[in-house]
């Protein structure tokens, strides 16, 4: 299928039915072309005004959600005149539990709620997957893992660079840039594969470690003393 773009008067390229309809299809390749060419990422479709990333994310098409972020698109842009669901609203709907998870890793707000008051949770409990999936899914938008444990918050140490690069690129900090996407992203990639369960050992050591060295600096303070 022939990648159709339409040019517009600022030079970049408008959305055509084909690059919603990538989105749809988890054409990933697609996507590429049209981002090359300087489609808008946040662009919306004639049909309830919805965005390439809330298609995608409906669809389930974890590639397509990861490429889009990427190119910093809006995370909780909602569809128009019906729900006013968001990408996490449908793909918590739609029982797409991969793509909850980039979400969600990427910035989404869980507890954005829709037109009827909702939140993704809320969704949950009127979609038609199995309870396996309704479980881990809740898991992710609460904070958890599947076996009810807290999961293992991302490192912070990447977040001061973060900043830096935003201020570099100047980016506000604490506003949306592409630079902080792709660190978001790459941690749920790294939580993705390990399945996102708690390391106890590493929780554990980290621990210990911590209170070694506040017994430390606690004794050389009665030293000093």
């Amino acid at each position: 299928m022939v990648f159709s773009l339409f040019a517009s008067p600022s030079g970049t390229a408008t959305a055509s039915k084909s690059w919603f309809g990538a989105a749809q299809s988890g054409n990933l390749e697609e996507i590429e072309n049209g981002l090359a060419r300087g489609v808008k990422v946040d662009a919306r479709s004639t049909d309830h005004s919805r965005t390439a990333l809330w298609l995608a994310s409906a669809s389930g098409h974890g590639s397509v959600v990861t490429r889009l972020i990427e190119a910093n698109a809006c995370l909780d842009c909602h569809d128009i005149g019906l729900d006013n669901d968001t990408p996490l609203h449908i793909a918590a709907f739609k029982g797409h539990t991969e793509v909850v998870q980039i979400l969600v890793a990427a910035g989404a707000a869980p507890h954005a709620k829709n037109a009827n008051g909702r939140t993704a949770r809320d969704l949950t409990a009127v979609s038609n997957v199995s309870a396996k999936t309704v479980d881990a899914i809740r898991a992710i938008l609460e904070g958890r893992s599947a076996n009810g444990m807290p999961e293992v918050q991302p490192s912070q140490e990447a977040v001061p660079q973060a900043v830096a690069d935003e201020q570099e690129e100047g980016v506000s900090p604490g506003g949306t840039s592409p630079t902080k996407n792709r660190a978001a992203l790459a941690r749920a990639r790294a939580s993705s594969r390990s399945g996102g369960s708690p390391d106890p050992m590493r929780s554990s050591s980290s621990t210990a470690s911590s209170l070694r060295s506040s017994e430390s600096e606690t004794q050389g303070s009665r030293d000093g003393d």
